[in-house]
C-alpha cells in the first residue's frame, strides 16, 4: 500500500478494495501466476555466509532499486508501482531467502530429501 499511495494511486478505485488482506490476496495470485508462466530453475546454495552473499549478488528485492552489477539490476527494471498498475506480479528474475531459517523452510517446499546432494568445495578438499 505504501508504494501504491506514494505515487498518488487509489487502491479502492483501482482494485475495488483498500483492505490490506484482500490486496495481499490479489498480489499473491499475481505472483503465483508469474511463477507458473514459464520454466523455473530451483537450486540450493550453501556455505559460509551463503544467504548474505546471495543477497549481495542479487540486489534489493525490487528490481527498480537494484544497482548495476547485481542480478536484478542487470536483468530487470520492474517495480511494484508498474506491476500494480498492470495488475500483475513484479517480474523478478531471482528469489532469495532472507535467512537460513527461511532457506531451510523453502528447501522443504521445493525439494525431496533424495534430490539434495552434498559435495566438498575446493576449499574443503585441499585442507
Amino acid at each position: 500500500m505504501a508504494t501504491y499511495t506514494k505515487y498518488g494511486k487509489d487502491a479502492k478505485k483501482d482494485f475495488g478494495t483498500a483492505d490490506p488482506m484482500e490486496l495481499g490476496k490479489l498480489v499473491n495470485k499475481w505472483l503465483f501466476d508469474y511463477v507458473k508462466s514459464g520454466p523455473v530453475i530451483a537450486m540450493i546454495l550453501e556455505g559460509r555466509h551463503a544467504v548474505e552473499n546471495v543477497i549481495t549478488i542479487s540486489g534489493p528485492t525490487m528490481p527498480v532499486a537494484a544497482p548495476a552489477g547485481t542480478i536484478r539490476g542487470d536483468f530487470s527494471t520492474d517495480s511494484a508501482a508498474y506491476a500494480n498498475e498492470e495488475k500483475r506480479g513484479v517480474t523478478n528474475l531471482i528469489h532469495v531467502s532472507a535467512s537460513v531459517e527461511e532457506a531451510n523452510y523453502e528447501k522443504m517446499l521445493w525439494f525431496e530429501p533424495s534430490e539434495i546432494h552434498s559435495y566438498k568445495t575446493a576449499e574443503e578438499q585441499y585442507k
